[in-house]
């Protein structure tokens, strides 16, 4: 949301891919996208095209057009500028875990208070000793609940969009945890996300600039 960096603001359409950052976490889904040239597209114009049944598109130098079987059509002004490479950031090397049983139905209870903020829809994990905890926090309160899981590792905490979540568990109920990221992978997708330091009273430290 910061649109000092606006190349961040953006989706990566590459030829061979769809990416995009936003300096905490990343996904990438691996597809032929049809495109000849990797471009740029603002995320709120894009997002657009699956509500509306977008089922062909084509490229001008300034725009890429998309058409649905009414005739309905959306442009999408592109932008050709440089997009950080993000392949060494989706190497993750760390400790399997699997994802609780549950998660999904715990995660739709939490986000009925997180979504409360509209401009920031998250949920906090923390993860210890054999122990998930979910926690979503609203401006009417809160809710937390915990679910057993087989993890040895250190204590940690980030946040994550309540969709993403559901969605990557969904697909797959495995992730890789190292010590400053988390990663999902499910066939041609990967998801990685930066993860918080928990510091000795308990608070969680920004890692995002590392």
């Amino acid at each position: 949301n910061d649109a000092s960096e606006q190349t961040l603001t953006c989706i990566h359409i590459h030829p061979k891919w769809i990416e995009a950052c936003d300096r905490y976490q990343i996904s990438r889904f691996r597809l032929p996208t049809g495109i000849t040239t990797k471009t740029l597209v603002r995320k709120e114009s894009i997002k657009h095209i699956v509500g509306l049944g977008m089922a062909e598109f084509s490229e001008t130098k300034s725009w890429l057009h998309f058409r649905n079987s009414t005739g309905v059509t959306i442009s999408c002004r592109r932008f050709v500028e440089d997009y950080p490479p993000l392949a060494e950031y989706l190497k993750v090397e760390g400790t399997e875990a699997a994802l609780p049983k549950g998660l999904q139905e715990a995660v739709e209870r939490a986000e009925e208070f997180s979504k409360e903020n509209a401009d920031c829809n998250m949920v906090k994990i923390e993860l210890k000793k054999n122990l998930l905890i979910l926690k979503g926090l609203g401006i009417s309160g809160w809710y937390a609940e915990k679910k057993k899981l087989s993890y040895e590792g250190r204590e940690i905490a980030f946040l994550i969009a309540p969709k993403i979540l559901t969605e990557t568990a969904k697909k797959s109920n495995k992730c890789i945890i190292s010590q400053d990221k988390i990663k999902v992978e499910g066939g041609k997708w990967k998801y990685v996300t930066v993860l918080s330091k928990v510091s000795d009273n308990g608070h969680v430290e920004d890692t995002s600039d590392e």
